[in-house]
Protein backbone atom coordinates (compact mmCIF):
# COMPACT_ATOMS: atom_id res chain seq x y z
CA UNK A 1 0.00 0.00 0.00
CA UNK A 2 2.96 2.36 0.56
CA UNK A 3 4.36 1.86 -2.57
CA UNK A 4 1.15 2.26 -4.00
CA UNK A 5 0.59 5.93 -2.76
CA UNK A 6 4.16 6.50 -3.51
CA UNK A 7 3.99 5.94 -6.94
CA UNK A 8 0.00 7.30 -7.43
CA UNK A 9 1.63 10.78 -6.31
CA UNK A 10 4.79 10.58 -8.47
CA UNK A 11 2.55 9.83 -11.33
CA UNK A 12 0.00 12.60 -10.57
CA UNK A 13 2.62 15.17 -10.18
CA UNK A 14 4.16 13.81 -13.73
CA UNK A 15 1.08 14.60 -15.02
CA UNK A 16 0.38 17.86 -13.69
CA UNK A 17 3.78 18.61 -15.12
CA UNK A 18 3.25 17.66 -18.46
CA UNK A 19 -0.41 19.17 -19.06
CA UNK A 20 1.50 22.21 -17.81
CA UNK A 21 3.41 22.32 -20.96
CA UNK A 22 1.33 21.73 -23.34
CA UNK A 23 1.93 25.12 -25.43
CA UNK A 24 4.92 23.45 -26.27
CA UNK A 25 3.47 19.69 -27.82
CA UNK A 26 2.21 19.11 -31.19
CA UNK A 27 -1.44 18.30 -32.19
CA UNK A 28 -0.36 14.58 -31.90
CA UNK A 29 1.55 14.77 -28.99
CA UNK A 30 -1.42 16.12 -26.98
CA UNK A 31 -3.86 13.59 -28.66
CA UNK A 32 -1.63 11.17 -27.83
CA UNK A 33 -0.94 12.05 -24.24
CA UNK A 34 -4.71 11.97 -23.68
CA UNK A 35 -5.26 8.61 -25.35
CA UNK A 36 -2.84 7.31 -23.28
CA UNK A 37 -3.92 9.22 -19.94
CA UNK A 38 -7.13 7.53 -20.70
CA UNK A 39 -6.10 3.98 -21.71
CA UNK A 40 -4.20 4.02 -17.95
CA UNK A 41 -7.27 4.91 -16.13
CA UNK A 42 -9.26 1.73 -18.22
CA UNK A 43 -6.00 -0.37 -16.94
CA UNK A 44 -6.41 1.10 -12.88
CA UNK A 45 -10.40 0.41 -12.77
CA UNK A 46 -9.74 -2.93 -13.61
CA UNK A 47 -6.88 -3.56 -11.91
CA UNK A 48 -8.66 -2.00 -8.49
CA UNK A 49 -11.42 -3.54 -9.65
CA UNK A 50 -13.17 0.31 -9.06
CA UNK A 51 -15.31 3.08 -10.89
CA UNK A 52 -12.99 5.63 -9.20
CA UNK A 53 -9.50 7.07 -10.81
CA UNK A 54 -7.72 9.72 -9.24
CA UNK A 55 -9.37 13.40 -10.30
CA UNK A 56 -6.50 14.58 -11.16
CA UNK A 57 -6.39 12.54 -14.53
CA UNK A 58 -9.79 13.61 -15.69
CA UNK A 59 -8.38 17.20 -15.11
CA UNK A 60 -5.43 16.20 -17.08
CA UNK A 61 -7.65 15.18 -20.08
CA UNK A 62 -9.69 18.44 -19.94
CA UNK A 63 -6.93 20.60 -19.76
CA UNK A 64 -5.09 18.43 -22.89
CA UNK A 65 -8.79 18.75 -24.63
CA UNK A 66 -8.91 22.61 -24.33
CA UNK A 67 -5.05 23.08 -25.42
CA UNK A 68 -6.21 20.67 -28.63
CA UNK A 69 -9.27 22.84 -29.10
CA UNK A 70 -6.59 26.10 -29.16
CA UNK A 71 -3.96 24.51 -31.39
CA UNK A 72 -6.68 23.61 -33.47
CA UNK A 73 -8.17 26.92 -33.74
CA UNK A 74 -5.14 28.49 -34.32
CA UNK A 75 -4.59 25.88 -36.97
CA UNK A 76 -7.40 26.31 -38.96
CA UNK A 77 -8.28 30.07 -38.53
CA UNK A 78 -6.19 31.01 -41.72
CA UNK A 79 -7.37 28.35 -43.94
CA UNK A 80 -10.81 29.34 -42.89
CA UNK A 81 -11.14 33.08 -43.51
CA UNK A 82 -9.45 32.20 -46.86
CA UNK A 83 -12.49 30.34 -47.53
CA UNK A 84 -14.72 32.88 -46.17
CA UNK A 85 -13.32 35.34 -48.26
CA UNK A 86 -13.63 33.35 -51.04
CA UNK A 87 -17.20 32.93 -50.58
CA UNK A 88 -17.92 36.37 -49.89
CA UNK A 89 -15.50 37.68 -53.16
CA UNK A 90 -16.75 34.46 -55.17
CA UNK A 91 -19.80 34.97 -57.80
CA UNK A 92 -22.25 31.54 -57.75
CA UNK A 93 -21.79 29.63 -60.47
CA UNK A 94 -24.87 28.73 -62.22
CA UNK A 95 -25.22 24.63 -63.03
CA UNK A 96 -27.14 23.11 -66.39
CA UNK A 97 -29.95 22.68 -64.88
CA UNK A 98 -30.17 26.46 -64.07
CA UNK A 99 -29.28 26.36 -60.18
CA UNK A 100 -26.90 28.20 -58.49
CA UNK A 101 -23.46 26.81 -56.75
CA UNK A 102 -21.10 27.73 -54.90
CA UNK A 103 -17.83 25.38 -53.70
CA UNK A 104 -17.46 27.75 -50.41
CA UNK A 105 -19.27 25.64 -47.46
CA UNK A 106 -18.31 22.49 -49.33
CA UNK A 107 -14.25 23.56 -49.02
CA UNK A 108 -15.55 24.78 -45.17
CA UNK A 109 -16.53 21.55 -43.97
CA UNK A 110 -13.96 19.60 -46.13
CA UNK A 111 -11.39 21.47 -44.26
CA UNK A 112 -12.13 21.01 -40.74
CA UNK A 113 -13.29 17.10 -41.22
CA UNK A 114 -9.73 16.29 -42.99
CA UNK A 115 -8.22 18.56 -39.92
CA UNK A 116 -10.13 16.03 -37.35
CA UNK A 117 -10.23 12.80 -39.12
CA UNK A 118 -6.64 12.59 -40.03
CA UNK A 119 -6.15 13.18 -36.08
CA UNK A 120 -8.40 10.07 -35.84
CA UNK A 121 -6.91 8.02 -37.97
CA UNK A 122 -3.59 8.73 -36.80
CA UNK A 123 -3.99 9.31 -33.16
CA UNK A 124 -7.73 7.98 -32.19
CA UNK A 125 -8.40 5.02 -30.63
CA UNK A 126 -11.62 4.80 -32.85
CA UNK A 127 -13.94 6.49 -30.42
CA UNK A 128 -13.84 10.05 -29.13
CA UNK A 129 -11.07 10.72 -26.83
CA UNK A 130 -11.39 14.37 -26.42
CA UNK A 131 -14.96 16.15 -26.51
CA UNK A 132 -14.51 19.30 -28.92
Amino acid sequence: RFYQKRYRSWFVATITSLTETTTEMSHGDVLKLANWIQNFEKILMRLQNTRQVPPELKEAVMILGESYKVKSQDTLTGPVLKVFTTIKNDEPNKKDNGKLNTFGPRDLFSLINNHFSSAKKKYGSGEAMIEI
